[in-house]
């Protein structure tokens, strides 16, 4: 975890092939500490970065979990890439998981700060 929040992501790099050099297996909350300190940057690389860990995730065959997708949703939302913030949530919705209240959060507040009210409206519709 310091690597991620230093933003040495060589460093963290070279740690997972260290891992898998010894014939360790990254897990889910490995991967998740080392995406949602990309998703902290809080910008459009940061997003691009911690897809890249999703996309790494599912290569190794560590499967994501509710907080992954979270964690992917938010960084989109805040970067107002909606329409990729929902095609995260489908792909979260085929393997199975249901969004819960954090991700309709995060989804209304990007709706709101985007300028898009009336799916913002008809999502708080849903919730209710």
């Amino acid at each position: 975890q310091g690597h991620c929040k230093a933003s040495h992501w060589v460093g963290v790099q070279e740690i997972l092939s260290a891992m898998q050099a010894r014939g360790l297996q990254p897990d889910t909350g490995m991967f998740n500490t080392i995406m949602l300190q990309q998703c902290r940057d809080n910008s459009p690389e940061g997003a691009k970065q911690a897809q890249v860990v999703f996309q790494t995730m599912d290569a190794h065959g560590v499967a994501a979990n509710i907080i992954t997708y979270q964690g992917l949703i938010k960084s989109y939302c805040r970067q107002g890439e909606l329409r990729h913030a929902e095609g995260i949530l489908e792909q979260m919705q085929v393997k199975g998981l249901q969004p819960d209240a954090v991700m309709q959060k995060h989804f209304l507040l990007g709706y709101c700060q985007h300028g898009e009210l009336e799916r913002a409206e008809l999502l708080l519709m849903d919730m209710i």
